[in-house]
């Protein structure tokens, strides 16, 4: 992807799909950006990390069999819907309150990671839940424990 498409200020949709993303050190982000899409896109954690963290507009995430993304940090103050369908190690959500719509259907040994590893329940790992008004589990989920739900 060329460097000066991330120069797109103005920005306020973006769907990407099959490609490789390598954006230059100094991404100012998408200072507009309300929905992203990527789907198929090779994209590593700290570059996604800081692409979404200098959006703060963004209210739509959908991520879908991203290649090389292991552990997702969403810091997004304004974000309401977040899907993921990919094989992600760890998702980490910080300062999302406006967050009311999550899609988890993670494929793979990475769920048990996501909620063995902190030693904690579901609840505790994604504290985010105070809010949340539509849930969606998939795939591997259904070995967790939703009692803590009720």
């Amino acid at each position: 992807m060329p460097s000066a498409f991330f120069s797109c200020q103005q920005l306020r949709r973006l769907n990407i799909r099959f490609c490789s993303s390598n954006p230059p050190r100094t991404v100012n982000g998408f200072g507009q950006l309300i929905k992203l899409k990527l789907l198929k896109v090779d994209i590593e954690d700290k570059v996604f990390g800081s692409l979404i963290s200098s959006c703060p507009l963004l209210e739509e995430m959908q991520l879908e069999m991203l290649s090389i993304l292991n552990h997702l940090e969403i810091v997004a103050p304004k974000l309401r819907l977040f899907c993921v369908g990919s094989a992600i190690k760890a998702i980490l959500f910080r300062n999302t309150p406006a967050l009311t719509m999550v899609s988890l259907a993670i494929c793979g040994p990475s769920v048990a990671a996501i909620f063995d590893q902190v030693g904690r329940d579901i609840i505790d790992h994604f504290g985010f839940l105070s809010n949340l008004e539509n849930l969606h589990l998939d795939y591997y989920f259904l070995n967790v424990k939703v009692v803590s739900f009720l």
